[in-house]
Order: C-alpha cells, then sequence, then structure tokens
C-alpha cells in the first residue's frame, strides 16, 4: 500500500517539477508573453464569471429587486472587463501588472506600519523586526511610486522562485528512492 502512494507521489512530484521549470523560464525569459498570456487567461475567466453570475440570477432569483440587480450588474461588469481585456491585451497586461504591484506595494507598506505599531510587543528581536518594517515600507512606497517596473521586477522574481521551487522538487523526485 505504502510503495503505491508513494509511486504516485514520485511521479505527481515529477510533473510538478517539470511543469513549475518550464512556467519559470518562460516566465524569466519571455515576461512580456507570459504577462499577455496571464491577462488573455484572466479576460476569459472574466467572461466565464460574468456569464456564471448572469445564469445563476437567472436560475435561482429570489432575493429580491436590489439584489438581483446588483447580480445583473456585477455580470455585465465581469463581461466588459473580460471583453475589454481581450480586446487589448497589452495594454491591458501592462495595467494588470501595475494595478498588482500597487496592491502589493500598499499591502507591503500597511504591513511594516503594523510591524512598527506592535513593535513593542515583542520582548526581544525588536532589531529584527524594525528592519523588516522598515524593508516593507520601503518596498511597498518604492512598487507605488513606479508599479509598472515593479511589477515587472515582481514578475521575474516570482518566475526564479518557481524555478528553485521546481529544481528542489527535481532533486526530491531523484531521492525518493
Amino acid at each position: 500500500m505504502f510503495e503505491k502512494y508513494l509511486s504516485t507521489f514520485k511521479k505527481a512530484l515529477l510533473i510538478d517539477s517539470i511543469i513549475s521549470i518550464i512556467v519559470a523560464i518562460l516566465m524569466i525569459w519571455l515576461p512580456n508573453k507570459t504577462i499577455l498570456l496571464f491577462a488573455t487567461i484572466i479576460g476569459i475567466s472574466f467572461i466565464l464569471i460574468g456569464g456564471v453570475k448572469a445564469i445563476l440570477f437567472i436560475k435561482f432569483n429570489r432575493d429580491g429587486f436590489l439584489v438581483g440587480f446588483g447580480q445583473v450588474v456585477m455580470s455585465a461588469l465581469y463581461v466588459v472587463a473580460g471583453v475589454f481585456m481581450l480586446f487589448d491585451t497589452r495594454l491591458d497586461s501592462i495595467t494588470l501588472i501595475g494595478i498588482l504591484a500597487t496592491i502589493i506595494g500598499i499591502t507591503w507598506m500597511f504591513d511594516g506600519m503594523l510591524q512598527m505599531f506592535t513593535l513593542n510587543s515583542y520582548e526581544s528581536g525588536k532589531f529584527l523586526l524594525f528592519i523588516q518594517a522598515i524593508i516593507n515600507i520601503v518596498g511597498g512606497v518604492v512598487l507605488m511610486i513606479s508599479p509598472i517596473s515593479g511589477g515587472m521586477i515582481l514578475w521575474l522574481t516570482v518566475g526564479v522562485f518557481i524555478l528553485v521551487n521546481g529544481i528542489t522538487k527535481m532533486i526530491q523526485y531523484r531521492m525518493i528512492r
């Protein structure tokens, strides 16, 4: 029983590592094209989400006018956003990277501020927490000031992390007997 599980786990680990390595290499060497692909996938997803919301509204509308109206508006917004993303994926991919970088920047900045506010509640390690808080705040501000270039750097960094993860899984696959 255990041998069968181990064999299945090892196969899944190999497939996962190969896919991770391929995706990471594409993200690193072809960042613009992979961002375009990502924007296209999000555009298609938005259209599907809007369609499903509309179908659910038509089939199961029992919540009253305001909720139903909100569902119709949300469905239409998802579909319209998806269609716009598919019409101009190049502009939308740049916008998407900028929005994601801005959101990450805001998150890092607030995380750093929260760390600063809670610094006194720690008994030890205050210096390292202070350094981490400063790094988060500065990184967040930098991402908010230049979201496009910061987003591209984040995209490439994620690609490197996925590559390292894939290589680590490949090593793990080789080490399992």
